[in-house]
């Protein structure tokens, strides 16, 4: 099983080439001790576009997975799934609620339910999850991808590394999808056949 994860992860690392890694690692612990997950990344696109890639399903499946449907507005879902025959409500799917949202800047949102086995899905429900986009010269945009609520253990430990690596990993392939074109699915490792 563990052979079968690292080969999985060297494929997709592979994906992006080194050239084109462009998040940075952000993260911090606040004053109260909190920690924040936390990734940034220019982009090459006005604010206006990079807002389509976080928060409309034609742009999200150029770059997120080959499905999504999203409901943009307060109490709304974000769905997502990695097998291109998916539809709303499938039992496989990632489900996210959009806590708030503000045009052009701010997505927010919690996982509300998880891929069947996801391991500690109790954690990752607790956790906010956040897109912020901030305007750059030369009609650049920087994104801002956090997640907050973290707590203190060995589980919540396991799922922050899973989301630090998951995070960068899935802002290098937003940046590759405007550089240099839509992800291909039918060729992506992420794909199940379900």
């Amino acid at each position: 099983m563990r052979l079968a994860f690292l080969m999985v992860f060297i494929n997709l690392f592979c994906l992006i080439p080194k050239s084109e890694a462009q998040s940075k690692n952000t993260s911090f612990t606040t004053e109260f001790g909190e920690q924040v997950l936390e990734h940034t990344i220019e982009l090459p696109v006005s604010i206006e576009e990079a807002w389509k890639y976080i928060t409309d399903k034609d742009y999200l499946t150029r770059w997120a997975a080959p499905f999504v449907s999203i409901d943009l507005r307060i109490g709304g879902t974000w769905e997502s799934s990695y097998n291109p025959k998916s539809d709303v409500g499938n039992d496989g799917n990632i489900v996210m609620e959009i806590l708030t949202y503000r045009p052009t800047s701010l997505c927010s949102m919690i996982v509300t339910k998880t891929t069947k086995g996801f391991k500690h899905p109790h954690i990752v429900k607790q956790v906010a999850i956040n897109y912020e986009l901030k305007k750059r010269k030369n009609k650049k945009t920087l994104l801002r991808l956090s997640m907050v609520g973290w707590k203190k253990g060995k589980e919540w430990d396991e799922v922050y590394q899973f989301f630090s690596w998951g995070n960068e990993y899935s802002l290098n392939k937003l940046y590759v999808a405007i550089t240099e074109g839509p992800v291909n699915w039918a060729e992506s490792e992420l794909v199940t056949k379900q």
